[in-house]
């Protein structure tokens, strides 16, 4: 007989909704579904359980960097040179999963793990928009450019750990 171990009294709010997301995605029972979101939001943070909504609702934060900016992030973030990520992403033809790729052996960073939905999307998502909306992350000037690839790396790594 196998067991199956579980973690169940670790806090860690960011695997708990891609653990439901996989849920919802994997599964075809409507049971299993209902008892994943109910496990959730019995469990969440209100601020998590009004993200969760926002992005299981289909509803998503509109492009905030272009798919040219994240492949030269995860250029930078793999070490791998630009023409490889270049051609993977020819050979694979989306972005996300190039990303999930090329990153997966980095596993799971513990501070992203720990870290609440709504924590991550306003200080790593949303703090990208900034960075990019105001043209820092092209300007050339090394600090803006460490900002912005750092940031890039952590949003890389929370799409790879997706």
């Amino acid at each position: 007989m196998r067991r199956r171990w579980r973690c169940v009294s670790v806090n860690l709010p960011m695997l708990e909704f891609i653990r439901l997301y996989r849920t919802l995605d994997q599964t075809t029972s409507t049971r299993a579904k209902v008892a994943a979101m109910v496990a959730y939001l019995s469990a969440a943070a209100p601020a998590d359980i009004a993200w969760a909504s926002f992005f299981l609702s289909g509803r998503r934060v509109k492009r905030l960097v272009g798919a040219a900016q994240l492949r030269t992030w995860l250029a930078q973030c793999s070490e791998l040179p630009t023409w490889l990520v270049e051609e993977t992403y020819a050979s694979v033809g989306d972005l996300a999963e190039t990303i999930a790729l090329l990153l997966s052996d980095r596993g799971t960073d513990d501070a992203l793990a720990t870290r609440a939905l709504h924590e991550f999307v306003s200080v790593e998502i949303l703090a990208i928009a900034a960075i990019a909306g105001c043209g820092l992350a092209s300007t050339g000037h090394p600090a803006s450019d460490d900002g912005a690839v750092d940031a890039g790396c952590r949003v890389c790594a929370g799409l790879a750990a997706g």
